[in-house]
């Protein structure tokens, strides 16, 4: 993904963050937009790290607009891309339940994180708090990806969608000796 639509990506996801989605929050929680958008693009894309590196800045951002200290959520989407870049590598990129697994223990995993470093620097919330939060903020995040995944299959899979005959080959297999698929396999 290049550069300036990973940037314009993050600045729509900063600008609906703060404005759209507050009228769609459940207990005072929404989905942590620029998260979905780090955690998917480093995901899918084997760029490394550039998307969390370009997560900064807007993560620094979000801080100064509504959280309570200003760098926390930076650092913590910079060492979340770092473990979604080093631990999904050997993993399918192309199916949906790996990406909503990577993205459900992103979640968990940035969620607690920042609360660790929030009570380190003082704040008096629990890991109670931590959980009643999850509960809201995990099922939000993972369907903001299942809309994201949809979005972007239907954008970009159209270029290479297979036949029919393609797929009947991937999943069943050419008799070699006619070159016609295997009809006991299909049954």
């Amino acid at each position: 993904m290049s550069y300036k639509k990973a940037i314009l990506l993050y600045g729509i996801a900063l600008v609906l963050q703060f404005s759209l989605l507050n009228l769609f929050s459940i207990n005072g929680v929404t989905p942590n937009l620029i998260l979905c958008l780090m955690i998917f693009i480093t995901y899918k894309y084997n760029d490394g790290l550039k998307p969390a590196l370009i997560a900064i800045p807007f993560a620094l951002l979000s801080d100064l607009m509504g959280g309570q200290y200003v760098g926390v959520s930076a650092l913590v989407l910079f060492i979340l891309g770092l473990a979604v870049n080093y631990f999904g590598r050997g993993l399918n990129r192309e199916t949906l339940w790996t990406l909503l697994t990577v993205s459900a223990i992103g979640t968990v995993f940035y969620n607690f994180l920042y609360w660790l470093i929030l009570t380190t620097l003082g704040n008096p919330s629990t890991a109670l708090d931590l959980l009643k939060f999850l509960a809201i903020a995990l099922p939000a995040n993972l369907l903001v990806m299942l809309m994201v995944f949809f979005t972007y299959t239907r954008i970009y899979r159209k270029k290479v969608r297979p036949t029919g005959y393609a797929i009947v080959n991937m999943h069943y297999g050419i008799n070699k000796r006619n070159n016609k698929t295997n009809l006991r396999n299909m049954r």
